[in-house]
């Protein structure tokens, strides 16, 4: 009795445990999979220029501590010998500055100081800014290609030479003068940081007649470089 009682309750829980497997079984139909295909590449449009002009400014970002101490040594050597070093020749920065570039390897750094060299005219001496510039340091992005010994301020007759020991650019500069973060386009920091109204500067970026820096970051505009 025990044993078909128990035979008789193995078979019922096998023939449920084969009916588990004769259920119908639904998967995605091809409408489901185009709409979800279709999703994922719309936000994936959306959100890849924004995660390259992220990617893009934190790299700018490397030329910051360069611009910085370029400043502090353009002050030493005012208070040394009554005016500012302006060069275009990173080798003669190094040299009579003391500062070393040869790791900032995606840029090439000039020293502006005077009218009518500045990255804006509001900088020049008697502009309206309420603050004008003393000097400014620029650094000019540099790719493999373009910016191997000199690169050219994209829109300026400015021509950056590299220092002697300059390492290889290493690579997310862009060869292409007209695309954003490309060979040509500048960091800039003034010295002083400029007392706009606004965070946007008076007048357009000389050569750019459609840019307006932005100068909120403690005197440094990364506008040149991402738009």
């Amino acid at each position: 009795m025990i044993f078909n009682i128990s035979f008789k309750c193995a078979m019922i829980i096998k023939m449920k445990a084969s009916n588990l497997f004769l259920l119908p079984k639904k998967g995605f139909t091809l409408l489901e999979l185009m709409v979800v295909l279709v999703i994922i590449g719309g936000v994936t449009a959306i959100s890849l220029p924004s995660f390259h002009l992220y990617i893009l400014k934190s790299n700018l970002e490397m030329a910051k501590p360069y611009l910085m101490s370029i400043a502090a040594k353009e002050r030493i050597y005012y208070n040394r010998f009554g005016n500012y070093y302006a060069s275009l020749n990173e080798q003669e920065l190094e040299d009579n500055l003391g500062v070393d570039l040869k790791d900032a390897n995606d840029f090439c750094f000039v020293v502006r100081s005077g009218d009518n060299t500045y990255i804006s005219s509001s900088g020049n001496s008697g502009g309206d800014d309420n603050g004008d510039a003393e000097f400014e340091v620029w650094a000019v992005l540099r790719s493999a290609e373009v910016g191997v010994t000199s690169v050219a301020v994209f829109g300026l007759s400015v021509l950056c030479q590299t220092a002697t020991d300059k390492r290889e650019a290493s690579g997310w500069v862009s060869d292409s003068l007209t695309e954003v973060g490309s060979a040509g386009r500048v960091v800039v920091l003034r010295y002083p940081m400029p007392h706009f109204n606004q965070i946007l500067d008076t007048t357009t970026r000389n050569g750019r007649s459609d840019l307006y820096l932005d100068w909120s970051e403690s005197g440094i505009s990364m506008t040149d470089a991402l738009l």
